[in-house]
């Protein structure tokens, strides 16, 4: 029997596709991930091998309730990995929204060292990581996920199975999230339950999740198939997502031009 974490890639066109091209030219290659922007800081490097399918041939992980001191906490686990790893091919970082320091952590992490290292970053919001992540492990087929936005406001992004990848994310306030989720009777995991202030067996606290199915999503059909939006060759392309302003280099690009 396959096991589920082998995913087949079909009828996908490499030229058109950068992140099935990365993994056809490498063969056997290394993933870091780094994912910071609600109250769990994820980090780990995985070993990878590809042909048809993938197959995980050794990996570290680190996972822990970082809501505080997560710059320190990153750096003890990136001594770690680097370590254990001599070499590292891609990075898969998750760009927000969420916590205002813990994305800037970890988008300025992943772009400095994809500038050193010269190499690509996936940069996927972070909500989307945890849905896929939250489907997995409950099988719920159709739910919201949020974090705490402050300002009595939720970013959620809406679960339907087999079309994660194209529901918004949204800033929405409390009342607006409570209301949506009596509409369409389903369930919202959230970094934070206090916020909504009653208890009701629709919400849900997000529990520690397994990062490999972070890594299950880099080889989905989906989202192979729409690589392009996601695959950053160029550091300077990875950017933290902020639903309130605009980043500085979507406000100015010329100031991006000049970089």
């Amino acid at each position: 029997m396959i096991p589920e974490r082998f995913i087949f890639i079909k009828s996908i066109k490499p030229d058109m596709n950068p992140l099935l091209e990365f993994y056809k030219t490498k063969k056997n290659f290394s993933i870091l991930i780094l994912e910071n922007s609600s109250f769990w800081l994820y980090c780990g490097i995985y070993q990878i091998s590809f042909d048809t399918n993938y197959k995980i041939h050794h990996k570290i992980t680190f996972s822990e309730y970082a809501h505080q001191n997560s710059f320190q906490k990153l750096g003890i686990y990136l001594k770690k990995l680097f370590d254990s790893f001599s070499k590292i091919d891609i990075i898969l970082c998750g760009t927000g929204p969420g916590s205002f320091t813990g994305v800037r952590l970890a988008v300025s992490t992943a772009r400095n060292l994809s500038q050193f290292l010269k190499i690509p970053v996936v940069a996927l919001d972070s909500l989307t990581l945890y849905s896929y992540a939250l489907y997995k492990q409950t099988s719920n087929i159709h739910f919201i996920t949020g974090f705490d936005a402050k300002q009595n406001k939720i970013y959620t992004k809406e679960f339907i199975y087999k079309d994660f990848l194209n529901t918004p994310i949204e800033d929405k306030s409390i009342s607006d999230v409570i209301k949506e989720l009596n509409q369409k009777n389903i369930n919202i995991w959230i970094d934070n339950t206090l916020i909504l202030n009653i208890l009701d067996s629709k919400i849900k606290h997000i529990p520690e999740l397994d990062i490999d199915h972070f890594v299950d999503i880099l080889f989905l059909n989906d989202f192979i198939n729409k690589s392009e939006n996601y695959f950053k060759r160029n550091f300077r392309e990875v950017l933290p997502i902020y639903l309130r302003k605009d980043p500085a280099t979507q406000k100015y690009p010329e100031g991006l031009k000049r970089l």
